[in-house]
Parts: structure tokens; sequence; C-alpha cells
């Protein structure tokens, strides 16, 4: 092995290296600078902090960060707010992660809106299966199921919205189990994601709105999502669209709790048997207008960052 160039610097504390043989050149120095030059790929195995010596992620900057060399969603000197996903963000109203104790009945809402949550019957977290997390939601299909109170947060109007979660069923599933949604003590006015006979998915909305489509198998975990994107509404199953139709109605108050696992439908057969994890509720957007990967993480690792005239003025 040689190099180029050796120096010290020792009066200033400052050690040069200089390593010509791959092309890259590296300068470390306790007070001074480090820099790495070359064409070439950088890896760093650890967390990188800038302006902290101890970094808590990934990339940990302290200060401000002038970026106008930069190019994010365009040209340098853009000016804009990019958001790097993660699933939790100004549109989720309710997100459910069903992580806590093993048999534990505690379940918190991660969203800005912080809604209540209550186990009914024996519903409660267990780490037998999960998604993501130590545990999920377990439902024994007798009475289990959790309720949200009922909020503006549910009232979607003509817009877009999207519900969605990962589910593992344990068996044949009762007709009309209930996965998620809203459905009034007198079955007029519902907005619901359920089960429609056996193991086939179907969303039903009032004003005759519904769709049958998508067979799951049991006992494996599964991505379904309702979408509601202008006036058409689809189906995903895995990621994958499985029933469309059109969507014209206005969705507002139906007077009634938000329903994970059951659908009270008032006959005791609209209740869920098997696990559920990461529920989702996303107001005012589509979250997917095609095929997509379902997210190998769970919701809320993102950010976003706001950029003027290619400087960096906000991060969150």
């Amino acid at each position: 092995m040689t190099a180029d160039t050796i120096s010290s610097q020792f009066e200033d504390d400052t050690l040069e290296l200089q390593y010509t043989n791959t092309g890259d050149v590296v300068v470390f120095g306790s007070t001074s600078n480090l820099i790495v030059q070359g064409t070439g790929n950088s890896s760093i195995a650890g967390n990188v902090g800038i302006g902290t010596t101890s970094p808590d992620e990934k990339l940990d900057v302290s200060g401000t960060v002038n970026a106008t060399g930069y190019s994010v969603g365009g040209t340098a000197g853009w000016s804009g707010t990019y958001n790097t996903g993660g699933g939790l963000d100004s549109y989720t109203k309710l997100l459910l992660h069903m992580d806590g104790l093993d048999e534990g009945q505690t379940f918190d809402d991660a969203s800005a809106s912080n809604h209540t949550i209550t186990a009914n019957g024996n519903a409660k977290t267990e780490d037998t299966q999960k998604k993501f997390g130590a545990t999920s939601l377990y439902l024994d299909g007798t009475g289990d199921f959790l309720s949200v109170p009922d909020s503006s947060d549910w009232e979607f109007g003509t817009g877009d919205f999207t519900m969605d979660c990962w589910f593992y069923s344990l068996g044949t599933q009762p007709i009309h189990a209930g996965i998620m949604g809203q459905n009034n003590s007198t079955n007029t006015y519902q907005n619901m994601m359920q089960v429609a006979d056996g193991n086939t998915l179907r969303w039903q909305c009032h004003a005759g709105i519904e769709i049958v489509a998508g067979v799951f198998s049991n006992n494996t975990w599964h991505h379904v999502a309702f979408v509601r994107n202008g006036d058409t509404a689809t189906i995903y199953l895995d990621g994958f669209s499985v029933g469309t139709g059109t969507f014209t109605t206005t969705i507002g108050n139906i007077d009634s709790v938000f329903w994970i696992g059951n659908r009270n439908y008032g006959s005791g057969d609209g209740v869920f048997y098997g696990y559920i994890d990461e529920a989702r509720v996303s107001k005012g957007v589509a979250r997917w207008t095609s095929n997509f990967t379902p997210d190998t993480q769970a919701y809320g690792g993102g950010f976003s960052v706001t950029v003027n005239s290619g400087i960096i003025t906000n991060v969150e």
C-alpha cells in the first residue's frame, strides 16, 4: 500500500492522511476538517452526526443546513416541500401500531388526533403473531373489538380518503365480519371495510355502494386498503387492485363509533377472528392510485423538508 501524501500538524491538532491507490482522499482531525473525496461510493455502517458528537439516527444534524448545491425533487435552487413518506403525516387521523404488553389491553393512537381507544371484551395485544413491533391486536371472534369515539375525522365528505391495515385471519370469517369502519346502530348508514362471506373482502357504504372482491387465505398476513380517489373506489389486497366501483356519495356524520374488528351488525355475526396490525385512517388523500408494494416497516419513520431557493428552512 502506498500513499501520495502523509502529513501531520500537531501544533493545531490536525492529522492529514491522503491515500490515492483507489482515488480516495481522507482527512482526519479532532478540531479541524474531515474531508472525503473521490469518484467511488462511500459507506458508513453507523450513525453520522453533523454538529453533534452523539448522533441518534443515521443522519443527525444540529444546526442550519445550507443546501445550495443539492438536488431534491428537481434542480439546484428548487423551492418547495419534500416529504420522505413514512406514512404518518397531517393526513393521518388514526394510527394504531397495536404495540403493548403481551396480553395487554392498552392501545394508543399515534396520530396527532390522539383518539381514545377502548378495548371491548377480551381484545388484547399478543406477541404470538405480529406484522411489526412487539405485538398485534388479537380478537377471538366472540365479542372482542376496539372502538374509537365518533369524530369529524371520519366525515370525509366528497374528498379522498384511505383506510388500510394488516390482518391475519385464523379461520373462515362470519358474514359481515368487520375489519374497520363505521356502522350505525340501525345498520342504515355505514362506511365499512369487512368480510363479505367466508374469506372475501367487502367494502360497503350507504346509498347502495358496495364492492365485493379479493379472496384471502388464512394463517398468513395480508395488507388491505380501501381507497377513494375522486369518484373511484378501489380495494387493494396485498398491493393489488382486486375491485373498483363508482363512488359519488358524501360521507357525513354517520353517528357511530369507529370500529376495528367489528361491524356492529346487531345479530352478533360481525366480529373478526384473528389478528390486526398497523391500522390507519387517512383523510384528504388517496394513498395509492395503482398497484403498489406494501410498506415493510411500521408507519411513522418519515419527515418533511421545506426548502426555499436551495436553503432548507424547516425539517419536521
